[in-house]
């Protein structure tokens, strides 16, 4: 039980939530963006955060979409966790996702918080660096897209009042769905010595020819790097 009492708004659109979020936070009321809500609930019982109003992004449609659009996988901040690695869209980013926490959390657990929030884990980060994937990030200005390594710096910079909307990534980079099942391909996914780890993404990618073999050793170092906030 969170200890103490708070504001709470579920807006249906980008543009109201963007909205609540500048008034409350003129009105001095420390706003706090609230998906899945695991996250704000652990710290406020911990008396490490006490916003006086939360405003739910669940209702807004292009949060929760998970589908491919063309040739983009589009995957909506608040979907959950869970839902992510049951349908087997991205198979690398469904494997990391199955590693946090225990099912009950997955299934509240969103990726947007997986991705933006404080708790460090930052699990389903890594398949995203790996992809080259985009964000698309909304706040007052509107709405923008950025690919995840300008934004990513051991974790997501975003600017005051802004929150994630989706996430896009390149069919090119639908992992390997058929030796997905065959191999733990969520270990560390990086380059060892000269070659590439068996079993991990990078072996994988070698393997179905996804990417040139050197290409694809620099995508996973620059992943690495941008997880260690380098």
């Amino acid at each position: 039980m969170i200890p103490f009492d708070f504001e709470y708004y579920r807006p249906s659109s980008v543009k109201e939530a963007a909205d609540a979020y500048q008034a409350l936070q003129a009105q001095g009321k420390h706003p706090m963006y609230w998906s899945g809500g695991t996250e704000i609930i652990t710290m406020a019982r911990l008396n490490e955060d006490h916003p006086g109003a939360v405003v739910d992004l669940k209702a807004i449609p292009e949060c929760s979409v998970m589908e491919y659009r063309e040739n983009d996988l589009i995957i909506g901040g608040c979907v959950t966790l869970s839902a992510v690695t049951g349908s087997n869209l991205f198979p690398l980013l469904g494997r990391a996702a199955q590693g946090v926490a225990d099912q009950t959390s997955r299934n509240k657990i969103t990726l947007g918080g997986n991705l933006c929030g404080r708790i460090y884990y930052r699990e389903a980060v890594l398949p995203l660096l790996v992809a080259d994937s985009r964000l698309v990030i909304a706040g007052k200005g509107g709405v923008r897209e950025a690919v995840i390594h300008q934004v990513f710096r051991g974790q997501i910079r975003l600017e005051p009042g802004e929150f994630l909307l989706q996430t896009v990534t390149d069919r090119e980079f639908d992992l390997c769905r058929r030796s997905c099942e065959e191999r733990q391909i969520c270990g560390r996914a990086g380059p060892q010595g000269s070659r590439t780890a068996p079993g991990t993404a990078a072996d994988q990618y070698g393997r179905h020819g996804r990417l040139p073999a050197l290409l694809f050793k620099q995508t996973v170092k620059d992943a690495i790097h941008a997880l260690e906030g380098r």
